[in-house]
């Protein structure tokens, strides 16, 4: 089983940085890609997907929120299709696994479902996507309408998308790691987000990996203006 991983991100370096050095620990052996859209920090994230031997990408122009991050499934996708991956993750940069998970994900991969996932009934979407694993293969076929929607400028919601494009495979498959019930709002000792884990829990975090960042840089906003 090959697979990659795509971080989609807005700039937020401390983020970023954050999620590399758990890629490094968790899951060294996996390529990665840094997908920025379009941010002022591209040279900063540009060196530090170097520093970790990983692939920097940034959209031609700003797509926003929504817009930006379907456009990094296209991208992961199409970078996997080019890699010959069997699977790309896709992982915000603010879903940061903080325990080994690389051997359960092996162990669902090897049934070849088409997604790899959590549901959550926190605000009764099907799946979140912010930890979601493709099966090339099959979700290649949803390239271009995730490009019709990137391109479309409406504010759509990434997870009705996805997950109404998901319901052509079947049933999604979950990773019992990640939870499913409540998953992004339940701490489950397996990952930080944002739902629960404030700028000083993501601070300590990287201290304890012994990145040098203040906890201001870990203090962003939720949503709208950020990936």
């Amino acid at each position: 089983m090959d697979a990659g991983i795509i971080i989609s991100t807005h700039g937020m370096p401390a983020f970023v940085h954050l999620q590399l050095e758990s890629v490094r620990r968790f899951s060294p052996r996996l390529p990665v890609l840094v997908y920025d859209d379009c941010s002022p920090q591209g040279d900063v994230l540009s060196y530090l997907a170097n520093l970790y031997g990983a692939r920097f990408e940034s959209a031609p122009r700003r797509y926003g929120h929504y817009l930006g991050d379907m456009r990094a499934y296209s991208v992961g996708l199409k970078w996997g299709m080019s890699r010959g991956f069997d699977y790309i993750i896709k992982i915000s940069r603010r879903f940061i696994v903080v325990q080994n998970w690389l051997n359960e994900f092996k162990s669902i991969a090897e049934y070849a479902p088409a997604t790899i996932a959590m549901g959550s009934d926190t605000v009764g979407w099907y799946l979140r996507t912010s930890w979601i694993a493709m099966r090339i293969e099959d979700w290649c076929i949803h390239i271009p309408t995730i490009d019709r929607y990137a391109n479309s400028g409406d504010l759509i919601c990434v997870e009705y998308c996805l997950g109404d494009l998901s319901k052509q495979f079947g049933h999604f498959t979950v990773f019992p790691f990640l939870d499913n019930t409540k998953a992004e709002g339940r701490d489950n000792g397996n990952f930080l987000w944002y739902d629960f884990a404030n700028g000083e829990r993501y601070y300590r975090q990287s201290r304890e990996w012994g990145l040098n960042y203040l906890v201001d840089s870990f203090n962003a906003s939720a949503n709208l203006d950020t990936t």
